[in-house]
């Protein structure tokens, strides 16, 4: 399965997202802070493997989706991923 999108609570630390994307120093990531859950309004951060992905915000979409059908009264977890078969 391929990495798409990568969505972390805006509670998660800096040393977090370092750790998840030192696997591959020459990819370039594309990121933004526009991810939110549409029950609760908590902010995510969301990167993207390939920055230069036409279908960025389709996975953006598909990753908010996921963060808002595991809301629990405000509750989350600290990171969310969606991957495709490539």
């Amino acid at each position: 399965m391929t990495l798409r999108a990568i969505g972390f609570h805006e509670a998660v630390s800096a040393a977090k997202l370092e750790e998840v994307f030192r696997s591959d120093r020459n990819q370039l990531f594309g990121g933004t802070v526009a991810g939110k859950c549409s029950a609760c309004g908590a902010r995510f951060a969301v990167f993207f493997p390939a920055k230069d992905d036409a279908d960025n915000p389709t996975y953006l979409g598909e990753l908010q989706k996921m963060i808002a059908r595991d809301c629990k009264d405000g509750k989350h977890g600290s990171d969310y991923s969606f991957k495709t078969t490539p």
